[in-house]
């Protein structure tokens, strides 16, 4: 009976030694997860309140504008240049075809559209 006695003591402080154990264990990792969690909160926060963050804010009129600058050859003045003025080009603030403007080798039709849209004449473009 001595021996079952001390064999049911020891049985009982190794289930008490691993309870232990496993409530540490599980505080530990609760802790963990509470601090990780709630400092990846401060960090989103604090990058959603950044002046560089690119969620757009609601709260403040935008300021930002757009300037789009086209390359184009004189040659594509009428297919592609034509075809970026009339679909895209309008929804920035302003925009400019950037070209090598010589009215002498254009032909008629490309030099009336070209007077319709927005040029910044360059001489001397080179490839």
């Amino acid at each position: 009976m001595i021996r079952d006695n001390k064999a049911f003591r020891r049985k009982n402080e190794i289930i008490r030694r691993s309870t232990s154990i496993g409530l540490v264990i599980t505080s530990l990792t609760l802790i963990t997860f509470v601090y990780v969690g709630s400092s990846t909160n401060n960090l989103y926060t604090a990058l959603q309140n950044s002046p560089l963050s690119l969620a757009k804010n609601t709260t403040q009129d935008s300021t930002v504008r757009v300037l789009c600058l086209i390359l184009t050859a004189p040659k594509s003045i009428l297919t592609r240049a034509k075809a970026v003025h009339e679909t895209w080009a309008p929804q920035c603030d302003r925009y400019f075809f950037i070209t090598e403007y010589i009215p002498e080798t254009l032909k008629p039709e490309q030099i009336q559209f070209a007077e319709q849209i927005p040029i910044a004449p360059i001489k001397n473009i080179t490839a």
